[in-house]
Parts: C-alpha cells; structure tokens; sequence
C-alpha cells in the first residue's frame, strides 16, 4: 500500500489533464467526485474534502518509500497498444517511477487482447496494475465502490476490506445512513490506493440548436438515447 500512496501522490494529475486530455479532464482525488453524488450531498462533499489531495507531494512519497523499505523489483503497468491516451499517460507514470527512484515497466498489449485483462486472470498474469476508463451507472458512489465486493468479477486483486460494508450500504434505505457509510468505504478504498484515481472524463455532447433531448451521460452506451430527439 505504501508504494501505491507514493505513486499517487507523485503524480500530477493536473499534467495529465493538461498533457493528455488537452485540458478537458479533471484531477480526481477519489473514484466518484460531485457527479455522483445524488443524495446527502454535503457529507459527500466533506468527505471529499478530507482526503488526500490530488496535488503532488514528492518529499511525503519518497518519504512512504522508504518506509516500504525502498523497493526495486519493477513495477508492470498495462497499456492498450494503439492508444495515444494509454501511452502518454504511461510516460508520465515511468517519469514519475523515477522521479521516485522506481522502476516501472510499461507493457503494450494489443487492443485486441486489451479487454482480456478485464476478464481473464491469465491475461493479467505479470501485470500489477493496467489503465482502465471505468464509470457509473447512476448517481450513487456505491455503484462504483461494489467493484470490491469479495469475489467480485473485477475486484482484480480480491481486496476485502470494505465487503461487509458494502453489503450494510446496499441494504441501508435511509440516505444519511447509507451516505455515512459509503464515505467510510471511500475513504479505505482510497487511503489503500486499490485503484488509483487520474482524472475524471466528462460526457461532451454537441447538439444542433434545432434539436433538444439527448442525454449527455454515459447511459448513452446502452439507452436508446434517439428516442428521446425532438424539435425545439
């Protein structure tokens, strides 16, 4: 966990935005920010606010560096061949790996063999960590945090710590009840770094002035969203 927090608090996020996403995107400091918060939005907000921060901190990382006993066995992250995002993202983190003195390795897997990593944990063998775009399906932090469910199909690294709360959560109707304890989920997921948040992506939609009704979300993958078009 300790050279996971290094990573994440070396990078820079804004870089990646900036760099990557020609300045589209925004750093991430969690997995859900604001866009996912459709109920107790404030105990959300200040749960938000007492996290790490997505600014870089080099001293505090090398310092959890050393703590985790300065390691140099590489450190194997998946890209997706034929990706301009995949691989200017992967050459700032082996930038940032040595900035930190780590060793990370960045391995190309063809875009056909990609979605493998999702699935099949042969495909994953040799590889610590990939890049991924995942989102939610509706505003609830917890659709996101259920990926870490005990055997959960893509809880990748079989992470345990929050299943019993994440059964509580899904069983809470009460919003302040639930929300308290999605917050206490989120903040174990992050301060264990079991994914690393980079940035959030927005959903851009361009629409004639004529025209009025499409969803700009990502339901649109699978959501008759045309349906929806009409005339203003």
């Amino acid at each position: 966990p300790r050279v996971r927090q290094a990573l994440s608090l070396a990078l820079d996020r804004a870089a990646i935005s900036k760099v990557v996403f020609q300045g589209t995107a925004s750093p991430q400091r969690a997995l859900t920010g604001s866009d996912y918060w459709g109920y107790e939005r404030k105990t959300y907000q200040k749960a938000y606010e007492a996290l790490p921060p997505e600014t870089t901190d080099l001293a505090k990382a090398k310092e959890l560096l050393v703590q985790a006993g300065s390691p140099t066995k590489p450190i194997v992250i998946g890209v997706q061949g034929s990706s301009a995002v995949h691989e200017q993202t992967a050459n700032l983190l082996k930038a940032t790996g040595e900035a930190l003195g780590l060793d990370i390795e960045i391995r190309v897997v063809p875009v056909e063999q990609y979605g493998n990593l999702y699935s099949d944990p042969k495909a994953r063998k040799g590889i610590d960590a990939f890049l991924s775009t995942w989102y939610g399906n509706v505003p609830d932090p917890l659709d996101i945090y259920t990926v870490f469910r005990k055997g959960g199909r893509t809880n990748f690294s079989d992470y345990k710590a929050v299943d019993g709360a994440i059964a509580k959560a899904r069983a809470e109707g009460d919003p302040a009840a639930r929300a308290s304890l999605v917050t206490g989920i989120q903040e174990k997921v992050t301060r264990d770094v079991v994914w690393m948040p980079l940035n959030n992506l927005p959903v851009i939609l361009y629409m004639n002035k004529r025209v009025t009704g499409a969803v700009p979300s990502f339901p649109y993958l699978y959501y008759p969203w045309a349906a929806g078009l009409g005339a203003r």
